[in-house]
């Protein structure tokens, strides 16, 4: 049964608390792989299948139900909508493979982030699931090593020192960054034709106090300074977002727009999908939107929007991956060492790099489109009707 836990039942859990467990349960520099972007015309396969019948996979022979249901519990740092349909993902793994699930935001409290782990664990939970803070990573990681607990890292890598210390699935964020300006780049003439890329201005929504998110503006601003070098310099205007909503967006290119009437066409791309909607809103109301392209990270808002109807070129697309490709490897390969057919060190070890100590699955990325979404969506929801029948 799906549970979710907010604040004020955090606080009365704590205080009928007697006392939380604690006990004892090397590390390499796992090295990384470029994300790689699959063709927008072509679904992908699953995007890091099993190789060789490894445990960590869906492919696994394992009678799940042959035990009692394991507890398992997903702590969320920095909740955005694309947690949502994550989460939901894995409350429909739970039924496939027998545990009872929960959900734990943190609202953004990393206090409340580590309170909340050490009271599930107190409470005997089997495993856990953690999109921490990146910047709170070693002392998540101290916590977990105290309490003695199986857990996984949902979304980042457990990076210490530039060392990598514990089996993780991620999305790398810097090439993704990469991925939406060059794919930006590779398609705009498409959109507008061969264009003077003098007149291109290129914006950039950047959210720089969540650490994994900054490095999708980095990837991005870094790629179009390769691929524009002759007006890097000038057209690249590169915004931190004081917050996360829509009218954030909207106001940032508005101010930018208006304040840079020498640009005739831009481009944008937001770390985030709630920014490319305001954008998106700013550019219509301009009257702009035919001479603007928004491309985001995520694409939960690019999906609702063409699903509601919305035929316009100016919301793009976003760099997506569908929540099975990546949750299967998250809690396949949790449930692996709740089991103990795997340990930390032994999960994966086709995606182990040469003399890490800890493997790093890398998921891979798909630009979707409003032409190519259903397509993708529809062999995603296959694949999953293929493991949960």
């Amino acid at each position: 049964m799906k549970k979710i836990i907010v604040v004020l039942l955090i606080l009365v859990m704590l205080f009928s608390l007697v006392a939380c467990n604690s006990g004892r349960p090397d590390s390499n520099d796992a090295g990384s792989t470029e994300t790689q972007q699959t063709s927008s015309g072509d679904s992908p396969t699953p995007a890091a299948p099993p190789s060789g019948g490894t445990v960590g996979w869906s492919t696994d022979n394992v009678d799940y139900f042959a035990r009692p249901a394991y507890r398992i519990a997903y702590i969320v740092a920095f909740f955005v909508p694309v947690n949502a349909l994550i989460s939901d993902q894995f409350e429909l793994w739970g039924k496939v493979l027998n545990f009872e699930y929960t959900l734990v935001d943190a609202q953004r409290d990393n206090d409340l982030f580590i309170t909340s782990l050490e009271m599930l664990a107190g409470q005997g939970y089997d495993g856990f699931i953690l999109d921490f803070d990146p910047a709170y990573t070693e002392r998540c990681y101290e916590v977990c090593v105290d309490l003695g607990i199986n857990w996984i890292s949902g979304v980042n890598p457990v990076l210490i020192g530039d060392k990598n210390m514990w089996p993780g699935v991620t999305i790398e964020s810097y090439p993704m960054g990469g991925v939406m300006a060059q794919w930006l780049f590779d398609n705009y003439k498409g959109y507008w034709g061969d264009i003077d890329v003098n007149e291109l201005g290129i914006l950039i929504c950047d959210l720089a106090p969540a650490t994994d998110l900054h490095l999708r503006a980095i990837g991005a601003n870094d790629k179009f300074t390769e691929l524009l070098p002759g007006i890097a310099g000038t057209n690249i205007f590169w915004n931190d977002m004081p917050g996360m909503d829509p009218q954030i967006g909207y106001d940032q290119f508005t101010a930018v727009k208006s304040g840079n009437p020498q640009f005739k066409y831009w481009m944008v791309v937001t770390v985030v999908d709630v920014f490319a909607q305001g954008v998106v809103r700013a550019a219509e109301d301009l009257g702009v939107d035919n001479s603007t392209l928004v491309l985001s990270a995520d694409g939960n808002v690019q999906i609702a929007e063409w699903d509601s109807g919305y035929t316009g070129d100016c919301l793009t697309g976003a760099a997506y991956v569908a929540p099975i490709y990546q949750t299967e490897p998250i809690i396949c390969g949790l449930i692996a060492m709740i089991d103990g057919r795997a340990t930390p060190e032994s999960l994966w070890p086709e995606w182990k790099a040469p003399g890490a100590s800890f493997a790093q699955v890398k998921i891979d990325l798909f630009v979707i489109t409003r032409d190519n979404y259903k397509q993708y969506l529809g062999d995603a929801q296959v694949y999953w009707n293929s493991i949960s029948a």
